[in-house]
């Protein structure tokens, strides 16, 4: 994941968190720029690979010898954390993972956890439609929204939580412009090209060509 991409995707945040999740952490680029911005007083790591965890632990202790108390790694399946409910407001992030991934990811966690000082800060690569859906369902809400791009890649930044007023669409609400039109269309043609194949796209393909583009 690339450093503007990164900076770009923290950007949104609109508070600061007493702990931050980085979870599927990979090399820890996404909680290590939150540390760096003041916006977390405590990160922890998780990846389900050791390798990945112990690699990480060496870069940490490394660049930042005086923080170790506050940089926390773990190998961990990220569906099972366990967030303390202490009444302080906690970050999840569920970045640079598909979508039906990260839909597996909050079932664990919604299932083992409080959410109402939660906030979650999600970017999945692929199925972004099948992931708001289901934030939609388990009664989540939109704090904010963004498309990034970086190089000639669009990604979709969803920064929500379960105490919000803002109701969250399905085909994203103010990501749509005049820029992100290749993007929206590449989108469309993915879901065309699935209905062909199978009746139950045909709906999230009427969905993009109505909200996006005006037609039905």
């Amino acid at each position: 994941m690339h450093n503007n991409r990164i900076s770009k995707l923290i950007s949104i945040l609109n508070k600061n968190y007493q702990e931050a999740w980085d979870t599927c952490c990979d090399h820890g680029k996404i909680g290590i720029e939150i540390f760096r911005k003041n916006r977390a007083k405590n990160i922890y790591f998780i990846d389900i690979v050791p390798s990945i965890i112990e690699k990480l632990r060496a870069t940490l202790d490394y660049h930042f010898p005086n923080s170790t108390n506050k940089l926390n790694s773990q190998v961990l399946d990220a569906s099972k954390i366990k967030v303390l409910n202490d009444g302080n407001i906690k970050l999840i992030c569920i970045c640079g993972v598909g979508g039906k991934e990260t839909i597996e990811i909050l079932k664990g966690i919604i299932e083992n956890n409080d959410l109402s000082n939660v906030d979650f800060l999600l970017s999945p690569h692929y199925n972004l439609f099948e992931v708001r859906t289901y934030l939609i369902e388990e009664g989540f809400t939109s704090i904010d929204e963004q498309l990034i791009k970086d190089g000639k890649w669009f990604y979709e930044v969803l920064y929500v939580s379960k105490n919000g007023s803002n109701k969250i669409c399905n085909v994203g609400s103010n990501l749509h412009s005049k820029s992100s039109e290749d993007y929206f269309k590449k989108v469309l043609n993915h879901y065309l090209l699935k209905s062909r194949y199978d009746d139950n796209y045909q709906h999230i393909y009427q969905a993009y060509l109505s909200k996006i583009f005006g037609q039905s």
